[in-house]
C-alpha cells in the first residue's frame, strides 16, 4: 500500500529507526514495519500519532498518499435485487438454530 511507502520515506527522511518511530508515536515496532510493508492500514489515530512523531500533520502525510493515488475509492454498492431479499427461515433452518441435532 502507498500509505507504507509514505510512511517510509518519511521515517527515513527523519533519520528515524521502525523502533524510534513506534516509540514516539506509542505504537509497537512491528505496526510500523506491517504498515510499512503495506500488511495493515492505520486507523485515523495512528495516523495523527505517526504524524506528530514526525513533525508534519496527519493531512500531509494523507494529501502525499492521495497523490501517489493510493487510497482506493473502491466501486460503487452493487443494486439489491428482487431476487435477493432475505430467504425466509423454513422449519428445518428453525429446527436447527434452536437445537444443532435438529431435535427441535
Amino acid at each position: 500500500m502507498q500509505f507504507g511507502r509514505v510512511l517510509k520515506a518519511h521515517r527515513m527522511d527523519s533519520g528515524l529507526s521502525q523502533e524510534e518511530l513506534a516509540h514516539r508515536a506509542a505504537i509497537d515496532r512491528t505496526f510500523v514495519s506491517m504498515l510499512e510493508r503495506g500488511l495493515r492500514l492505520p486507523t485515523l489515530g495512528v495516523i495523527l500519532a505517526l504524524a506528530h512523531a514526525l513533525n508534519t500533520s496527519g493531512a500531509q502525510l494523507v494529501a502525499q498518499v492521495e497523490q501517489l493515488g493510493a487510497i482506493p475509492h473502491g466501486d460503487p454498492p452493487a443494486p439489491v435485487r428482487k431476487g435477493q431479499a432475505k430467504k425466509k427461515a423454513s422449519p428445518k433452518r428453525l429446527a436447527f438454530a434452536s437445537d444443532p441435532c435438529g431435535a427441535g
